[in-house]
């Protein structure tokens, strides 16, 4: 999911494994906030944008409710 505040955008993430990730000022990070090495990204309306270091790109979609 995606959220906004006076702050910014944030958008929540769901591996396949069911592991949480927030991504949140461009930075990456578990359930237990520790960043995830390695990556960056961005919210881009109802897209997130994922990079790594050695420059692959993830977008992700946000699905609508089904």
């Amino acid at each position: 999911g995606i959220m906004e505040d006076s702050r910014g955008r944030e958008a929540l993430l769901r591996d396949a494994f069911g592991a949480v990730y927030t991504l949140k000022a461009g930075r990456l990070t578990d359930a237990k906030k520790k960043p995830v090495p390695g990556v960056s990204g961005v919210v881009k309306g109802k897209q997130v944008i994922l990079m790594t270091e050695d420059k692959k790109v993830h977008q992700l979609n946000l699905r609508e409710k089904e």
